[in-house]
């Protein structure tokens, strides 16, 4: 008599690391850290210098220089992110640390000619919301797409 099988197969070890290995292959090749062409990218704050406390407006804005529409696509709803850096290069500060994005397919939509802008603000606080010591920091700014270019940082001092 013939044992029939139930359940779900079994995916052979061997096999689940060479896709595994594959995959993070594939990622790595394709990053290029360019912007699709014709994109471009300014990132700035509102000033240089802050006192302590200070809100720091953070913007960055995104432009299509391009003849025809440009469609760039996100992977969740999370279209980008700010982060901070300490004079050591530390990152004490994120955005999106405290947020929930959807797990959503996003387009974003950008007409010949057009920019958009993204706005947040700093605090001065760390991820644990206690507030950074004086001192030079690094901004940085990023729009979370699969092939994420750079986008030039900026300085900013805490008095």
């Amino acid at each position: 008599m013939k044992k029939e099988r139930t359940g779900c197969r079994r995916i052979h070890p061997g096999a689940a690391a060479v896709a595994l290995i594959f995959g993070l292959v594939m990622n790595f090749a394709c990053k290029s850290n360019r912007f699709p062409e014709g994109l471009s990218a300014k990132f700035q704050t509102n000033k240089t210098e802050y006192g302590r406390g200070e809100a720091i407006r953070l913007q960055l804005s995104l432009g299509n220089d391009n003849e025809d529409p440009m469609t760039l696509t996100f992977a969740s709803s999370q279209i980008y992110d700010f982060w901070a850096q300490d004079p050591a290069g530390n990152e004490v500060w994120r955005w999106s640390a405290s947020r929930v994005f959807a797990a959503v397919i996003t387009h974003v939509d950008i007409m010949p000619g057009a920019t958009i802008e993204y706005v947040a603000t700093w605090g001065q606080l760390n991820d644990r919301g206690a507030a950074v010591p004086p001192g030079t920091y690094t901004i940085h700014a990023g729009i979370v797409i699969a092939d994420q270019p750079r986008i030039n940082p900026v300085t900013v001092v805490i008095r």
